[in-house]
């Protein structure tokens, strides 16, 4: 009973050649491929840092715009005279003094 595969075949220096050629080209291909994973995974790192500083960068300027509204804001109220803030004490809240006109003197 003889082997299917012809063990001569194998056993030549041709054969191995071929061998070695493949398992270099299996080799060479792995490399690329690990490099491709390393390119795609600092490229996904960068990704990530980059949208991160955007959402970052959007809520700071919104604060920004935020606070700067509230100083306007406090500046406004804080310029009127007392009996028109806007402030939660109901004794201040009261009507603004009512001022006599001349026609209502006489």
């Amino acid at each position: 009973m003889s082997h299917p595969i012809d063990i001569q075949t194998f056993a030549s220096t041709d054969s191995y050649d071929k061998l070695d050629n493949l398992h270099a080209e299996f080799q060479y291909q792995n490399v690329q491929l690990k490099y491709m994973e390393k390119r795609i995974e600092v490229i996904g790192y960068a990704s990530f840092f980059i949208i991160g500083f955007l959402i970052a960068s959007f809520i700071l300027f919104g604060l920004y715009k935020l606070n700067k509204a509230i100083n306007r804001y406090i500046k406004k109220e804080m310029s009127l005279p007392l009996h028109l803030r806007n402030v939660n004490n109901y004794r201040q809240n009261i009507a603004p003094p009512k001022y006599v006109s001349e026609s209502n003197r006489k």
